[in-house]
Parts: structure tokens; C-alpha cells; sequence
């Protein structure tokens, strides 16, 4: 192992989360954008950029203040693209906002108190073409006449907040519309806004005791907006290509979701410009998505196949760096062995791709779970690649503090970290290697039945109106009100 490669290596993803949160349409995208392009640039490859147009919900100021029977305020941060508002009211706990947790219970006008669950009571539904589970918790909410809604997550660390992705329509609205979304272009009219689950508790205990009364606002605008996809060419001497990717956007700081794949995907970028062409028979394609949690998952991927039917028709497998690490300290102190989630190789049903997973995370010291599950489930840009035949893989960590607050670049370990990126490497050699041809040949084209490659088809983008154009809105701290206890737990 190259120490120097690797603190190298971690010192891109502490300028790089100097940039946060990167929300598409804000300045710190933007700043983002031009790092991931001078990198790219410095180490000798091509760059270009596609843009993608959105209409997307800016937030400028938000508070929830417990105004009876005690005054206090509370952390919080908007879901992504609710709505705007000033509710001054009732607080009525309704549970996990089912339809029998409203029964008996008049929230006309009220802010409605809800349990979230965890992060996979809302991905599964979804990923099975259901109506997203927290946006349908809006719908119900709306239905009986609720003016705003406080929610939490159950599976956060600590008191951490959460933002989750629920696949917005660059045009507007959800990929499964509901009554909650409002108006020419789908969107909410209903605030919502987060908080810590301790805080939530606080509240229930309030609660139990009596009414309590509280102040909800959220300010903010929407509009056309534009965000990018990244491309940069690293030029090999045969006819075959393959692609890396990584998404750049993030919801607060976002180490896990995701500054790993991105100083990843850059590692590999300098590795392989080091290579002697001669030795480089493959072209690489680096391909960083502007577009993971604020709008479509996969948009990227579906317009880089449409623009690029050369490219895709020549590129022999698809590899995507999403949540390839995982926090290793916490108040640095090292996270105890038991508690690190598995990683999981994810690729296609493709023989070749799934042994090259399974022995690359042998050899770099990886327990070598590899699946072939991508055809049954696909994630992120992974979907529409996997839809067109080409093989992917994704070396997965979900834990649970990816899309939270607690997601910093100070609980990764450098080393830990060198050895997920070096199972890509190792991947990446051995695809160099081989015949271009080989790859797909033990490929099967046809859809993906449940995850990203089934919910997103080639969506529509939005466009500007006349006298419009794109700016750049400030990127606010998500974090507002209240304050934060340092995290405890190891």
C-alpha cells in the first residue's frame, strides 16, 4: 500500500467536502464541478460537460420553534422539494401517519407529528414501483387537512437528521404522482420539515402531558435550474471502451453520498493516465452524476446513453462507485468491528464481471460478498446501463449514516478507504486485460424487474422561460435552530 497515494488520496475528500452541502442549482455545486474538472484535466484526460435542466425548490430560511408549553427551538432541515409556508399551531402526534392513525384524531389546520421508520421502509416500496412511502405520508397528511408536518427517522445515529431521495422529475413532482403534488408542474404546497428522533421523543413526552404549540415555517423559491453531468475521456489505443462513475451531489457534508466514489473515481482517473497508452487498449470514461438525490437517480445514465450511441455501442462494462466506503471512527475513537455494515459486490447477471468482483475483493482484504443481483434490483446509474446489456458492477455499503448529518469526512479512515477504492483498480487492470468482446458475451440484455432501472425511463427536462436563465443559488447550512449533542455511540 502507497501511504503517500493514500493521505493524497484523503486530502481530496477534505477540500472536496469544503463544497457542501452540493445541492444541483446552488454555488457550491458548481465549485464542486470545477474541482472534479481541473483534477481531470491536470491528470491529462478530456473533459466536457451535458447539462441537465430541472425545476427545483430552494430553500432560503426555515425554523421550528416550540412555542407552548415551554419556548425552545428544535435542529431541523426540509425534505427535499416540500413545500413553503408559516404554520402557527397545534402539534398532533399521528404515529406512522397510516390511515388508522388519523381515526379519532382532528388535525384539521395542524402540524401532524410522524415516525418515518428507517430508510429501507421507503426504498423496497419504491424500488417495487409503489408510490414513495414518505410521500404518500405527505398525501394522507394533506388529504385530512394537515397544514405541515414534522417528521423523523428512526434509524439515524445519535440525533442526526436525514434528507431522503425520493425521485423528483426534473419537470416536476414525483415518478409516482399523488395528491399532495399541486399545480401545472406537480409541485407540494405542504411543508415538512425534520428533525432528530431524541427530539422527537421530547416532543411525544411533551405530548402525553398536554397540547403543545409550535411555529413551522419554511421560505424559499422554485424554479428552472441546471446541473451537470461530468465526462472526462481517457483515450486507449483499441476500439472497446468502459465507463466509471460516481455521483457528486450530496445532501449535508455527504462523505458516504458520496465524496468516497468521487475521490474514488478520481484515483482511478490519475492511476490510469500513469499508465502508458500502449498498455491502455480500452478507452475509460469517467462519468461523475449531478443528479442523485435532488431529482432522478439515474438521469445521468439515461441521457448519457441517448447523446452517446457510439460510445455505448463500443463500452463493454459500467462501473459505478456509489457508497463504496463506510465510517470507520466516531469522536475518534474506531468503530467496533461488529458494527461495520458488509459490503456488497453487486453486478449483472455476467459470469466474467461476477468472478472478477468476487477474487478483486479477495485480494484487497474485502470479504468477498459478490451477487449477481443487479438484474433482480439495480441501483442508482447502475439501471439503465444494466437495461442495455452492458454488465455493472457496485461494491455497496449502506449504513446508517449515509443521508444524514452525521455523514463527515472525519469518520473515514484514509486506509480503509485506499483499500475500497483498490478493489475498482484491481477490477479495472483485469477489464484492460481482457478481449473486449468477452465481457458481453456472457451478457443478457432485458429490464431490470425492481430498483432504479424500472422506476425512471427517459425523463423529460424542463426549460427556461423567456428572460430566463441560469444563476446559481446560495447553498444554506440544512442545518438550522436548536443545537446538537456530539455523537456518542462506538
Amino acid at each position: 500500500m502507497n501511504d503517500k497515494d493514500m493521505m493524497k488520496i484523503y486530502k481530496w475528500g477534505e477540500e472536496f467536502s469544503k463544497f457542501s452541502p452540493r445541492i444541483p442549482g446552488t454555488d457550491n455545486m458548481e465549485k464542486a464541478r470545477d474541482y472534479i474538472i481541473t483534477k481531470l484535466e491536470n491528470f491529462g484526460l478530456t473533459v466536457s460537460t451535458e447539462p441537465i435542466n430541472f425545476r427545483g425548490v430552494f430553500f432560503s430560511n426555515w425554523e421550528l420553534r416550540i412555542i407552548s408549553p415551554k419556548a425552545f427551538s428544535l435542529i431541523c432541515c426540509p425534505q427535499n422539494n416540500v413545500g413553503f409556508g408559516e404554520v402557527e399551531t397545534e402539534i398532533i402526534d399521528i404515529r406512522k401517519g397510516r390511515d388508522k392513525d388519523y381515526q379519532g384524531k382532528d388535525v384539521e389546520g395542524k402540524i401532524v407529528l410522524i415516525n418515518w421508520g428507517s430508510l429501507t421502509d421507503h426504498e423496497i416500496p419504491c424500488g417495487t414501483k409503489k408510490r414513495y412511502p414518505l410521500l404518500a405520508s405527505y398525501d394522507r397528511a394533506f388529504q385530512h387537512g394537515a397544514a405541515g408536518m414534522i417528521g423523523y427517522f428512526m434509524d439515524t445515529p445519535g440525533n442526526a437528521l436525514k434528507i431522503l431521495e425520493p425521485g423528483i422529475k426534473p419537470t416536476g413532482g414525483s415518478n409516482i404522482s399523488g395528491p399532495a403534488e399541486i399545480g401545472p408542474h406537480k409541485q407540494y404546497q405542504f411543508p415538512v420539515l425534520t428533525i432528530g428522533k431524541k427530539d422527537a421523543f421530547y416532543l411525544k413526552k411533551l405530548l402525553s402531558k398536554g397540547p403543545v404549540k409550535a411555529k413551522l415555517k419554511i421560505e424559499g423559491k422554485r424554479k428552472v435550474s441546471t446541473t451537470w453531468t461530468i465526462i472526462g475521456r481517457l483515450k486507449g489505443w483499441g476500439k472497446h471502451s468502459f465507463l466509471i462513475g460516481s455521483h457528486y451531489c450530496s445532501t449535508f457534508e455527504g462523505a458516504i453520498c458520496d465524496t468516497v466514489g468521487v475521490v474514488g473515481a478520481l484515483a482511478l482517473a490519475e492511476k490510469f493516465s500513469n499508465v502508458p497508452l500502449h498498455e491502455r487498449p480500452k478507452t475509460i470514461y469517467f462519468i461523475f452524476s449531478g443528479s442523485h438525490v435532488w431529482l432522478n437517480c439515474n438521469v445521468s445514465s439515461t441521457n448519457f446513453i441517448k447523446n452517446h450511441p457510439d460510445i455505448i455501442s463500443k463500452s463493454v462494462a459500467m462501473l459505478w462507485m456509489d457508497h463504496i466506503s463506510n465510517v470507520h471512527a466516531i469522536n475518534g475513537r474506531e468503530v467496533s468491528r461488529r458494527k461495520f455494515p458488509l459490503r456488497v459486490g453487486i453486478t449483472s447477471d455476467n459470469l466474467i464481471l461476477f468472478t472478477l468482483t468476487f477474487f478483486s475483493m479477495l485480494k484487497n482484504k474485502r470479504f468477498p460478498l459478490a451477487l449477481p443481483l443487479s438484474r433482480l434490483w439495480t441501483f442508482c446509474e447502475m439501471g439503465p446501463f444494466d437495461n442495455i446489456g452492458i454488465p455493472v458492477m457496485c461494491q455497496q455499503v449502506l449504513g446508517e449514516f449515509m443521508l444524514t448529518t452525521e455523514d463527515t469526512w472525519d469518520k473515514i479512515n484514509p486506509e480503509q478507504l485506499y483499500r475500497d477504492i483498490s478493489v475498482y483498480e484491481t477490477i479495472a487492470r483485469w477489464i484492460q486485460g481482457l478481449p473486449g468482446t468477452l465481457l458481453k458475451r456472457f451478457e443478457f440484455r432485458g429490464r431490470s424487474f425492481f430498483g432504479c432501472g424500472v422506476l425512471f425511463p427517459l425523463p423529460s427536462s424542463a426549460s427556461y422561460g423567456n428572460n430566463e436563465q441560469y444563476i446559481a443559488e446560495k447553498a444554506p447550512p440544512l442545518i438550522r435552530g436548536g443545537f446538537s449533542e456530539p455523537l456518542r455511540q462506538v
